[in-house]
């Protein structure tokens, strides 16, 4: 794994509908995936510690987001209400 480039936040390669993270609470020992399926996993993800750094909790809001806009019956308040989760 040395010389090996990785990203902290994508697309699911499969689902655009699923936004993955490194699980960070598990490094250094274990390198795991965590699946984000809508806003709400996006704010946990934030609040529980899975993404640290200011730019990784930054990216992570920006693609909750997202979530909120394509899984929302009403994509512009369902992207407010996922804005005021984040604040």
């Amino acid at each position: 794994m040395a010389n090996t480039d990785f990203r902290t936040i994508w697309l699911h390669p499969d689902d655009a509908a699923v936004v993955q993270i490194i699980d960070q609470r598990q490094l250094p020992h274990k390198y795991a995936v965590h699946d984000l399926n809508t806003w709400s996993d996006g704010v946990e993800a934030i609040a529980d510690m899975y993404v640290r750094g200011a730019p990784l909790i930054g990216a992570t809001a920006a693609w909750s987001l997202y979530l909120a806009a394509i899984h929302g019956k009403f994509p512009h308040e369902e992207v407010a209400r996922a804005a005021n989760a984040l604040l």
